[in-house]
């Protein structure tokens, strides 16, 4: 659930190409993950209309509804600026982590209408030896997909601090997440899958905020993951 929202959080912070309205819809299960941008590069993610990370303006607020029906909403910077604290200095044991990472060419494919390739991501082999658990991707070239991969490819390099902790600088992890997320956007990752993707006009009140911004520290404990200064280690 953490990693759902870290992905949706992630995927408001991208610079997007100057197209006409885009709105994806993925299906993750029996989850719906919605990708709204328009043409001036405002954009919204919703999930399961419990999390939304909404851009307006240049600026990227992530957006929580309680079990209350309370909304709260954070200035992005500042939550990333907090998340990044709580990795700081973060390492995993020697020997728990994979030594390599391989990115794999497994033919083509076709998801929503979309022509892809298909793509295997992951450790050689597990820190334990066992062959390694792959991460399945379909990525498309078609420029009418353009904006969505824009987003995918800075999504590899915002994560790269955090995924840094299950990746030990030499496994090449970083390197092929670049080199994957820069072959287009996602069609399928995993069990999460593209169902369609509509050009209609976005209601420019799709990205207005719920509420005014509160603390980094307010809106994580509204989260469910509280974090107080002994949580954490002090930020840069």
């Amino acid at each position: 659930m953490i990693m759902r929202l870290l992905f949706a959080l992630l995927l408001a912070l991208l610079p997007l190409p100057a197209l006409a309205d885009v709105t994806a819809r993925y299906a993750a299960g029996k989850t719906e993950l919605i990708v709204a941008i328009d043409d001036g590069g405002n954009a919204r993610i919703d999930f399961a209309d419990k999390f939304s990370i909404i851009r307006r303006g240049g600026v990227d607020y992530a957006v929580i509804k309680e079990a209350t029906g309370d909304t709260k909403v954070v200035n992005l910077a500042d939550l990333m600026s907090l998340v990044s604290g709580m990795f700081s200095g973060v390492a995993m044991p020697e020997g728990q982590t994979p030594d390599k990472f391989v990115l794999t060419s497994r033919g083509d494919a076709s998801i929503a209408g979309f022509a892809g390739t298909r793509w295997a991501f992951g450790p050689e082999r597990e820190a334990d030896g066992r062959p390694g658990e792959m991460l399945e991707l379909v990525l498309s070239a078609d420029p009418k997909l353009e904006p969505i991969g824009v987003l995918f490819q800075r999504i590899v390099g915002l994560a790269e601090p955090a995924m840094s902790v299950f990746a030990p600088p030499g496994s090449g992890f970083h390197l092929l997440a670049l080199d994957l997320a820069a072959k287009g956007a996602p069609l399928g990752i995993g069990k999460t899958e593209l169902q369609s993707v509509s050009y209609a006009k976005i209601d420019p009140k799709r990205f207005d905020l719920p509420a005014p911004p509160v603390s980094a520290a307010e809106f994580m404990a509204a989260s469910g993951m509280p974090v107080t200064g002994t949580d954490i280690a002090p930020l840069p």
